[in-house]
């Protein structure tokens, strides 16, 4: 992405505290903790497929964010899309965000809800399988 000059280069390096909702970091952190019964608490179910909805980014970083991806769309810089009905997605790691925004945003915060989700699932699993 060597064109394009970053209107926020701010919002390419994940800053927690400012980013991201303060009920996602606590489902974070009692996932991290292993407290599964109050770590989605919070969280939406939807149906009985065990899919969870939660806040992850604050409102004004989402703005920013959107206001910097437009920006990119309008510069003109050669980007790909996600795929080929999609005019108007950009990959993420092609545009310089992998390594310190996509990156430790799923490793460190995504990874713990997901080990804790697997776990949940697996569980309920087991417990409704009647051996058939």
């Amino acid at each position: 992405m060597e064109k394009y000059k970053r209107a926020d280069s701010d919002v390419y390096t994940l800053n927690p505290s400012e980013m991201l909702s303060p009920d996602f970091l606590r489902i974070v952190e009692k996932a991290r903790a292993g407290k599964a019964d109050s770590a989605l608490e919070k969280s939406t179910t939807i149906g009985d497929r065990n899919v969870y909805t939660f806040p992850c980014f604050r409102q004004e970083f989402c703005k920013r964010l959107i206001k910097e991806l437009e920006n990119i769309n309008k510069s003109g810089v050669q980007k790909s899309r996600p795929n080929s009905m999609n005019n108007y997605g950009l990959l993420l790691n092609e545009m310089g965000f992998t390594d310190a925004f996509t990156d430790p945003l799923m490793f460190k915060f995504i990874q713990p809800i997901a080990k804790l989700v697997r776990r949940i699932v697996v569980t309920i699993s087991s417990h409704g399988n009647n051996g058939s």
